[in-house]
């Protein structure tokens, strides 16, 4: 290098070892335009020996045909300007950013990047078509606008809505070249509508009227045509991306990366430099050394899968799906150095640093609002089951109702009949009785007239004992006799078992205390397994053995059945409410869960035996004082 380029040994030292080391390419030429130092990557990104071009005139080894725009840039930057602009060169097909420096002593510096990924990224975008939705849904970072044949808004995502300052439902409808008028973008958009063919402009600069606060903007944006199936355009597709700070980083690349560190070590939010590949931890910020209770140095020589407790073939997931977008989310576990499990959002993108792809991940912790979904849901269920159980509850209490006053109605029915039944029934047998004594009868006629006597006598008694069971009590605990009472159903049933093909044996004790009980529930209780007993004998008939006892403090009364006894599998359901093995018109499945709520309420027991095919015995247990 000549003097004027770099006058101090140490410092051009320096600077070599700095240019040899980058990535991009840089080249010197002096006043002649004769090249005076190539770096390496330059010397591989145009294909040609160093020692062959140092020396040489550019024009000698670049004919003037391979760019007429790249000459005169190159002179503009000799006059002393810098110059910065992008340039295809055709021989090896790519785009490179150039910006061109001048010096001392007339010549020119030229640095240069490869952009052709960039490039034909921003061209396949052109050519999507038929995918606005998925743009729209998932471009989070970019501006879109959906435009219908008068450049109306028909779809606008937050993020070009909040950038105008504005919601996106108001600026639905709203013409575009009404918010923002500018004639030349209004004839650009014309052609792309009437021609079919996209268009695309870069760094266009831009203020907005409602915010002249804001200054100067710059946007890469494209104009898509959307077709249908017959190749109509049926509206435009508006992709804007804010190239700001591109432009700017554009111009001084070192700053960006040094705003870019600054960004990562001073924010708050946990960050990550991964390698894709290996999983490797690169860098990591202050905020996650803390969050982890590792030190910077310990987490970078980890890698990702000694915290993410996520299964080994995830990762694989993770990198397959980062090759195909730049973009993605995902929920997992971390382990902290103290062991702790947390729950985190973790959002990873694809970022180039220093010509080198990496995976940029951004860990929110969302442990504790997981805790309290998770709450809410089990406080939810909880809500829902108490509801259903409150509802089963009331209809339970529903039915009881019904079926009390069913029976209230019933006895009513009973006490009216035996009532009105009873004083004829008093005045035949006072009649017979008179004639007894005063009438000559044969001997024949007499006991006709006995037997006539005997049996209003007996309907007396039935007439009697009817009215007890139909007589409600007032809900107090009297003493009663077990036996007289079952003796009286028993007395109510007489004809129905008759009819129906039913004996009845009593093996009653010859001594059972009488008992503290409600008399009217008692009965009713004996009442619904006798009528049990006896459904379960139906059709052939069979017979019904009442057995009772004493067993210490309390007393026993076993009904035992030939009927068809229970299955097993239904053992444990016969005194859930609702539960009944007999027909609807006959059966409400409220019997034996009332008689079993009247038997603990006494502090007594209701147990069953049965085989199926062999018959059932309901026993049950009844203190005598009425207490424990």
């Amino acid at each position: 290098m000549s003097d004027d380029f770099i006058c101090n040994e140490t410092v051009e030292e320096q600077l070599i070892t700095i240019l040899e080391s980058i990535g991009d390419g840089f080249c010197a030429f002096d006043a002649d335009w004769k090249f005076i130092y190539v770096n390496a990557a330059a010397e591989k990104i145009v294909e040609f020996p160093r020692d062959k071009l140092l020396g040489k005139i550019f024009w000698e080894v670049f004919p003037l045909t391979l760019s007429t725009r790249l000459e005169k840039e190159f002179r503009l930057a000799a006059t002393g300007e810098i110059r910065s602009f992008k340039n295809f060169y055709k021989s090896s097909g790519r785009w490179f950013l150039n910006r061109c420096f001048p010096r001392r002593d007339g010549g020119i510096s030229v640095y240069f990047k490869d952009i052709t990924d960039h490039k034909l990224a921003d061209e396949a975008l052109i050519r999507e078509r038929n995918v606005l939705q998925v743009v729209m849904n998932g471009a989070k970072n970019s501006h879109l606008v959906y435009l219908d044949r008068d450049f109306n808004f028909v779809r606008v995502n937050e993020t070009y809505a909040a950038n105008c300052g504005y919601r996106p439902e108001e600026m639905i409808g709203k013409n575009h070249f009404v918010l923002y008028p500018d004639a030349e973008n209004e004839a650009i958009f014309t052609r792309v509508w009437d021609t079919g063919e996209a268009f695309e402009v870069h760094d266009k600069p831009f203020v907005f009227p409602d915010h002249p606060e804001r200054g100067v903007t710059y946007w890469d944006w494209t104009l898509s045509p959307v077709k249908n199936d017959a190749g109509e355009v049926t509206g435009l597709v508006y992709s804007l991306f804010d190239t700001t700070s591109r432009k700017k980083a554009e111009e001084a690349l070192q700053v960006s990366e040094i705003q870019f560190r600054h960004l990562f070590e001073k924010q708050n939010v946990t960050m990550f430099l991964i390698d894709p590949v290996s999983g490797d931890i690169l860098d990591v910020n202050n905020a996650a050394a803390e969050f982890y209770g590792y030190s910077r140095d310990t987490l970078r020589a980890m890698n990702i899968k000694e915290i993410d407790c996520s299964p080994p073939d995830e990762h694989e997931v993770i990198v397959q799906k980062l090759k195909v977008g730049k973009i993605i989310q995902f929920v997992t576990t971390h382990r902290l150095a103290d062991g702790t499990l947390r729950t985190v959002e973790v959002h990873v993108s694809r970022i180039t640093l220093q010509d080198q792809e990496l995976s940029f991940s951004i860990v929110h912790d969302i442990t504790e609002r997981k805790k309290a979904e998770a709450q809410l849901k089990t406080m939810n269920e909880e809500l829902e089951q108490r509801v259903e159980q409150r509802t089963r509850e009331l209809q339970e209490t529903q039915l009881q109702c019904l079926h009390a006053e069913k029976l209230s109605a019933i006895g009513k029915l009973s006490a009216s009949i035996a009532h009105e039944f009873n004083n004829p029934l008093q005045g035949v047998i006072t009649i017979l009785k008179g004639l007894k004594r005063t009438a000559i009868l044969e001997e024949e006629d007499k006991e006709l007239l006995d037997l006539a006597i005997d049996e209003n006598e007996r309907m007396k008694k039935l007439i009697r004992s009817l009215q007890d069971f139909s007589q409600p009590s007032a809900g107090k605990r009297v003493m009663m006799d077990v036996h007289a009472a079952i003796d009286s159903l028993l007395l109510l049933n007489r004809s129905d078992f008759k009819q129906n093909g039913i004996s009845t044996i009593r093996n009653y004790s010859e001594r059972l205390p009488r008992i503290k009980a409600i008399p009217d529930q008692i009965k009713q209780v004996f009442l619904n397994l006798l009528n049990n007993a006896a459904d379960a004998c139906l059709p052939d008939g069979g017979v019904i053995t009442i057995i009772t006892r004493q067993e210490g403090q309390k007393i026993v009364v076993a009904i035992k059945d030939t009927g068809t006894g229970i299955a097993p599998e239904k053992m444990d359901l016969i005194f859930q409410p609702f539960y009944t093995t007999k027909s609807e018109v006959k059966g409400t499945g409220l019997g034996l869960s009332i008689c079993h709520g009247i038997i603990q309420n006494h502090h007594g027991e209701i147990l069953v035996e049965s085989q199926e095919g062999q018959g059932s015995i309901f026993t049950v247990l009844l203190p005598v004082d009425g207490e424990n």
